[in-house]
């Protein structure tokens, strides 16, 4: 069976706040021309905190020690049909050490155009550009401020 065409698929995105807790981690896909959190698809067998764990280090070179520096924030069914766009989507967060921020590189240049930390107030700027799940989040939770995000627990 090809598992392209299974939907919906389970996302997970990555909130990625740098060590003074002040930017988070964002990249401009290549396919879509969007800002987008670090992330990707649940592998079979895969905890949403290990799925994180790998897919940051896959797209950043960003290692973190121990899936337990995850916290899943939320899990929802997130969609929009006019864009072809169904996912079970999943949001975690993570809070990385000075040492660990050096570590970002880009190494999936065909997918991500680059990393960027991003204070809030440059987030929102950007807004207009983001991928969808990312803009959804942010819609869904009323998110207006970094404590907001910290905040969202909506995880059963």
């Amino acid at each position: 069976m090809n598992n392209a065409k299974v939907r919906p698929q389970v996302g997970v995105g990555i909130f990625v706040f740098n060590s003074t807790e002040d930017k988070i981690l964002i990249g401009k896909r290549v396919k879509e021309q969007k800002y987008a959190l670090p992330g990707g698809r649940l592998d079979f067998g895969e905890t949403f905190e290990f799925c994180s764990l790998r897919e940051l280090l896959e797209e950043t070179c960003i290692s973190i020690k121990g899936e337990q520096n995850f916290k899943v924030m939320c899990c929802y069914n997130c969609m929009n049909l006019d864009i072809d766009f169904h996912w079970i989507q999943v949001f975690t967060r993570t809070i990385i050490s000075e040492s660990e921020e050096k570590m970002l590189d880009n190494p999936e240049k065909d997918k991500c155009e680059s990393w960027i930390w991003v204070t809030y107030d440059e987030l929102l700027k950007l807004k207009s550009e983001f991928f969808f799940p990312l803009q959804n989040f942010l819609d869904k939770y009323k998110i207006t401020s970094y404590k907001d995000i910290l905040q969202v627990n909506n995880y059963i």
